[in-house]
């Protein structure tokens, strides 16, 4: 026990300093800026307390919507259900690097200490920051809940125990599944491509459990099994199907103020500690193995003196830039996940989504209502030109929205770090360089509109100018959006990182590119009702002067690119 606490107090302050860094926005200057302890706790401070604020408030209003129905213990339920989902997500998130991917592995197996004292101390490192995280999220809101609806003071005592009950059991089995495929499988054995995949099934996994949520009929009854009392409900019972610990836990509060919540909160802690027993009896036998097996990026394979020829004939520049590019895309894991997966898989997301609440949709006297054979109806019988304007402002506020998610070309200057000198000493010329910059970007989401475009319009039965008018709007405006974020990646470059992350979600570029839409998309909604009020409310004349909006915007764009792009070499100090 003494060795262990001796560890953890290195590991402790490794995982603070990596949070730290995480935070750290980059930025161009020559050197990086190392921030004090007062302001790093400042910083820890402001967002504890901001995510705590907002748990607070999401507990009050809760609280005092279910109460008035009578059901104020089902924000307990929800709570002891969202923990360990978040327990499960950021288990696989922290485990990974924690476990295998950190520095200071090598220096700890050399250490004359036992290597269970290594394994339960690097397991707690991966633990604490869920816990942290977990707590923060939820335990506001259960505090506010029992002080609105008047709870005993063993609520308030066990509300701590709740908390690690429904985190410690979800997080042992999914480091359990983690330990077996990091020693077993061969996809674990390179560290970028296992990161690449783990973070793609993460997302998947979230909107799956999203989807499976928003699907559930809220008619179902389920009576019986052990938690048969209206105070605990139906939930409860599916929870014990998947998470036990938590069907516990959440009964330890609903009944504390009675002596059952002795015995539920007993059963919570041997499920708990029965998943702790199966994690540590498996990590003494694999964790250690795993970590001397895990090897880093395999040896390039040599090529063949064909393939060398291939390889030396020449080509041009811009070619020869866009494929760097994509290959720089498509081989970092955290560059593909932010820019290339997210740009693919939010519009999927998205239209199922809307696929799933329109099915749900009824009409009067509880009659089904089928919007596809509405839309068809209403463009067959050309209704939409008495719709046009709006048609313009939703297919074109949809299409920014979108355009906002996708960081390709927000972060094309900023994913080059230190890199970038090449660039500057090469000998091609600016435009070229700035055209197969934004290449990638461009294309990637031309394509995603023309396959959403196309099936939308065969879907939906549309005639040929309709779809070519749709297609044109949210082109215009994935060009702007799409510029505006490579504009300010220009002005505000992060070329000086130590993680990929930070190069494509901590800089100027992601924010304006993610939040300056909603400016764009309000600017072009007052435009449409300025020219309604001129125009004696002409459908048709609105909806093209709010095309000739975007044209102009996407032109004027253009030339603030164009000139921005000049001055880019002269400004930026390696």
């Amino acid at each position: 026990m003494k060795k262990y606490l001796i560890l953890m107090r290195p590991l402790w302050s490794e995982m603070v300093v990596s949070l730290t860094q995480g935070m750290t926005p980059g930025y161009a200057g020559k050197k990086r800026k190392t921030r004090s302890k007062g302001a790093t706790i400042l910083l820890y401070l402001f967002l504890v307390g901001t995510m705590g604020f907002y748990s607070s408030m999401i507990g009050f209003r809760l609280t005092k919507a279910l109460a008035s129905v009578g059901a104020e213990d089902m924000i307990i339920r929800l709570i002891s259900m969202a923990a360990p989902v978040f327990a499960v997500v950021f288990g696989v998130l922290q485990a990974i690097p924690m476990l295998y991917h950190e520095s200071s592995l090598e220096s700890l197996l050399v250490l004359p200490v036992k290597p269970a004292a290594i394994t339960a101390a690097k397991l707690t490192q991966a633990f604490a920051p869920i816990l942290l995280i977990t707590a923060i999220f939820c335990y506001p809101a259960l505090i506010v809940h029992g002080v609105i609806t008047s709870r005993p003071w063993s609520y308030y005592a066990q509300t701590v125990p709740f908390m690690l009950f429904v985190t410690v059991a979800p997080f042992a089995i999914t480091a359990v599944f983690v330990l077996i495929m990091m020693r077993y499988t061969k996809l674990a054995r390179n560290k970028d491509r296992f990161q690449l995949i783990t973070s793609i099934v993460t997302v998947l996994l979230v909107v799956a459990f999203s989807l499976a949520a928003n699907l559930q009929t809220s008619g179902s009854s389920e009576g019986g099994g052990i938690f048969a009392d209206p105070a605990t409900g139906v939930l409860l019972n599916r929870l014990v199907r998947f998470f036990p610990a938590s069907a516990f836990s959440a009964a330890m509060l609903i009944r504390a103020d009675t002596w059952n919540t002795v015995v539920y909160g007993l059963i919570s802690l041997g499920i708990n500690g029965l998943a702790v027993a199966i994690l540590l009896f498996v990590a003494d036998r694999i964790y250690i193995r795993g970590v001397l097996d895990l090897s880093g990026s395999k040896r390039a394979k040599p090529l063949t003196a064909s393939e060398t020829v291939k390889q030396l004939a020449p080509r041009s520049a811009y070619r020869a830039l866009v494929s760097k590019e994509w290959k720089l895309l498509l081989r970092t894991p955290a560059f593909f996940v932010q820019t290339v997966f997210s740009a693919l898989f939010m519009p999927l997301v998205m239209i199922v989504s809307f696929s799933v609440s329109f099915s749900r949709i009824n009409g009067p006297s509880g009659i089904r209502f089928n919007p596809i054979a509405f839309l068809r109806l209403w463009i067959a019988a050309g209704a939409w030109w008495d719709s046009f304007w709006i048609l313009v402002l939703a297919v074109g506020s949809f299409a920014v929205f979108m355009s906002g998610l996708t960081l390709v070309s927000a972060s094309a200057i900023s994913r080059q770090g230190a890199a970038f000198q090449y660039s500057k000493l090469i000998p091609v010329p600016l435009r070229t360089q700035v055209l197969a910059w934004l290449t990638p970007g461009m294309s990637l989401t031309v394509f995603i509109w023309i396959a959403l475009t196309t099936s939308a319009a065969i879907l939906l039965r549309m005639p040929f100018y309709l779809a070519l008018i749709i297609f044109f709007i949210v082109t215009v405006n994935t060009y702007f959006i799409q510029l505006l974020g490579f504009w300010t990646d220009m002005k505000a470059p992060a070329l000086h990182w130590s993680h990929e992350m930070e190069a494509v979600k901590n800089t100027r570029a992601s924010l304006v590119s993610s939040l300056g839409n909603l400016v764009y998309i309000g600017l072009s909604v007052a435009i449409a009702f300025l020219a309604r009020s001129l125009t004696g409310r002409d459908p048709v004349v609105t909806g093209f002067i709010v095309l000739a909006f975007y044209v102009i915007s996407a032109a004027l764009m253009s030339y603030l690119v164009r000139n921005t792009a000049r001055r880019l070499f002269q400004t930026i100090e390696l």
